[in-house]
């Protein structure tokens, strides 16, 4: 069927009048009839009825329902393409805490830039923090990250993690922790613990758990990079804390070390949502929307935890 057949019927059927339709498709008014009678022809209905003033007959009304359709999807597909098109050479600046870098990223950006070769990218790995005020003050187009973030910030929450404290085998205490999950940091308080450097937010929900509890750690490492620090406590170093998606990583790619330290979750005061980020109120780029939805797409298909 002529998609050019079905504009000058769709003309048609919204004028219900040869004269106007040919006006507002810049044909003469012939050109219409003839366009008409050739879909007539091909479907073998009457679309309208002449007489005694142009109308659409039932099989008329229903082609102009369908031919609607076609022509939403036809621009629809005309959006797409010059969206793609539009997208095809572009930088993406990219903020992403460390962690999620190191999973994330990996997952993501080979088979993105297979599909869109000509999109670069610039990966700006911090806390999240320190990516907050690079993003306000438009030095990155986009987080990847644990919220809260400020109300110059626009999120879209990917997954919300759970929060475990890891305790080797030898530090661990068999003992039911409290109805809300929390454990009591007193029976701990000769265990050394490996934290995070203050300014991480993980680091903040750990002091907000041992402020409830008046709870001062025997601290034996502090360290910037949750990698290291998950690692040492496999090893029986000591006890630290870590959210859900680089706990499964690292186990993942250590089974072996499974049973070195007891993962126990937790609760804190406020959820881990890891969300993508971006400053409200810009104006999104194509390349920024294509990566974004590949973003989305990865944490609604695939599950970071698999």
């Amino acid at each position: 069927m002529n998609i050019t057949n079905l504009k000058y019927f769709v003309s048609a059927a919204e004028e219900l009048n040869f004269t106007k339709a040919s006006k507002r498709m810049f044909v003469s008014q012939q050109c219409i009839s003839e366009h008409i009678q050739k879909l007539e022809s091909e479907l073998q209905v009457s679309l309208f009825e002449r007489t005694p003033h142009l109308r659409l007959t039932y099989a008329g009304q229903t082609l102009y329902s369908l031919a609607k359709g076609i022509q939403e999807i036809e621009q629809q597909i005309t959006d797409q393409m010059r969206f793609i098109k539009d997208a095809e050479r572009d930088r993406v600046s990219i903020g992403i805490s460390y962690p999620y870098g190191r999973i994330i990223l990996p997952e993501i950006l080979p088979s993105f830039s297979q599909s869109y070769p000509m999109i670069e990218f610039d990966i700006v790995s911090n806390v999240t923090r320190h990516l907050e005020a690079l993003l306000v003050n438009d030095k990155i187009d986009f987080i990847i990250g644990v919220g809260p973030f400020n109300n110059q910030i626009q999120t879209e929450t990917l997954i919300t993690e759970k929060f475990y404290m890891l305790v080797p085998r030898q530090y661990y205490v068999d003992v039911p922790m409290s109805q809300n999950k929390i454990p009591d940091f007193k029976l701990y308080q000769k265990a050394p613990f490996l934290l995070i450097k203050q300014g991480n937010r993980v680091r903040d929900r750990v002091d907000e758990l041992f402020h409830a509890q008046k709870f001062t750690p025997s601290v034996r490492l502090e360290c910037a990079d949750t990698e290291t620090v998950v690692k040492l406590a496999f090893n029986g170093m000591g006890i630290t804390f870590t959210f859900e998606m680089y706990l499964q990583h690292y186990r993942n790619n250590s089974p072996d070390r499974d049973d070195y330290v007891h993962c126990l979750p937790i609760d804190t005061l406020d959820p881990a949502s890891v969300v993508i980020a971006y400053k409200k109120n810009a104006q999104l780029r194509p390349a920024f929307q294509l990566f974004r939805k590949s973003v989305v797409e990865y944490f609604r298909i695939k599950s970071p935890y698999a």
